[in-house]
């Protein structure tokens, strides 16, 4: 069961990556192997243990975010003082499924890591190589499979 979660956390995290940074575009279907890799992940991690560990993970991470995504189109609307769709010109759709699923991955405290060291990883990129868009679903996938390798050791 632990092979099979890792092998498609692997497959569809090098898939992601690759697409989001090559075409800037990521298949569902992506996503899709990557939500049944992390819910067997889950399945086999909290069973033993019991699911009411992993419901405040969840529910500190999906807040965590809603406030993320919702102060980015705040002030996205005040700096153009219009109201804009954020996701066609600024986010990417495949950056906030890439944010929610690794939500529901990785532990509260690495999932800040995650989105720290991601945003700072491509502003660095940006400013080693300029380009009109920023690939985070890479940075946000290749951080928190670092971070679960991690708290893999810490399991084995």
């Amino acid at each position: 069961m632990v092979l099979i979660s890792l092998f498609s956390l692997i497959i569809s995290s090098a898939a992601i990556m690759y697409e989001d940074w090559k075409y800037l575009e990521i298949h569902i279907g992506w996503f899709l192997l990557l939500f049944t890799g992390i819910s067997i992940y889950i399945y086999w991690y909290f069973a033993p243990i019991g699911f009411h560990f992993y419901w405040p993970i969840l529910l500190m991470n999906s807040i965590i975010s809603l406030l993320l995504f919702i102060s980015t189109i705040v002030f996205i609307c005040i700096r153009k003082h219009s109201v804009i769709n954020v996701i066609d010109n600024y986010i990417g759709l495949g950056d906030i499924v890439s944010i929610f699923l690794i939500g529901a991955w990785i532990h509260t405290s690495f999932f800040l890591l995650t989105i720290i060291l991601s945003s700072i990883t491509g502003l660095f990129i940006q400013k080693i190589k300029p380009t009109k868009r920023i690939p985070l679903a890479t940075y946000l996938i290749g951080w928190a499979l670092f971070f679960y390798s991690i708290s893999l050791m810490q399991i084995i």
